[in-house]
């Protein structure tokens, strides 16, 4: 029987980002260390496996029991922008999705082939789309966003320069020197200004 995943709005998915990084991260201090509070705070066992990308075909998945996320062993020294966003993006699926995750039984390779097959491609692809948002609203923070981009903009001003006359380049401008600030790709960070409609 195909699998159902329930829409659930960008408004809504902010929500329970907003909670989770109250809850485990009130500091609101950037970089997010989202992997400590993944093993610290909340208990899930980080687990590297060998090859796990050209094995299996994932950068990291997370258990059927919710317990443990399994990860490729050379990704977050490979890229770790991408790793610390892979991770949020696992968490984001035990927030967002643990009732359909732990009625799954991924036991193996084959049984989390299966599981995979039995969605619908629409029906994951909104699954990913969901995780991927609570991603870059935990680990870009609006609060903390704002007062980057506004940093950003005053030093264009004093430099010259008119974001506003940039069009849609002025996104991945401005995102560009963030990326390091928040430690997730320029592309996270441009994503997440244009869902906030921020404008220059």
């Amino acid at each position: 029987m195909p699998l159902e995943i329930g829409y659930i709005s960008s408004r809504d998915i902010g929500i329970q980002a907003e909670a989770f990084l109250d809850k485990y991260h009130p500091s609101g201090e950037i970089p997010v260390p989202i992997v400590d509070i993944i093993e610290f705070d909340i208990g899930v066992e980080m687990f590297p496996l060998p090859d796990a990308q050209k094995i299996y075909g994932f950068m990291a998945a997370l258990s059927s029991d919710m317990q443990t996320i399994v990860y490729d062993e050379s990704s977050d020294k490979k890229n770790p922008h991408r790793f610390r966003f892979t991770v949020a993006h696992e968490i984001g699926h035990r927030i967002l999705h643990g009732g359909l995750i732990s009625s799954l039984e991924l036991t193996s390779k084959e049984t989390w082939k299966k599981a995979v097959s039995d969605v619908d491609p629409q029906m994951y692809t909104r699954l990913e789309i969901q995780a991927s948002i609570f991603a870059g609203q935990v680990l870009v923070p609006l609060p903390a966003l704002l007062v980057a981009v506004a940093e950003i903009a005053q030093r264009a001003v004093e430099n010259k320069f008119n974001l506003s006359t940039a069009g849609e380049e002025a996104y991945d401008l401005v995102a560009r020197p963030l990326a390091n600030r928040f430690q997730v790709s320029t592309e996270v960070v441009s994503r997440r200004m244009k869902a906030e409609k921020i404008v220059f």
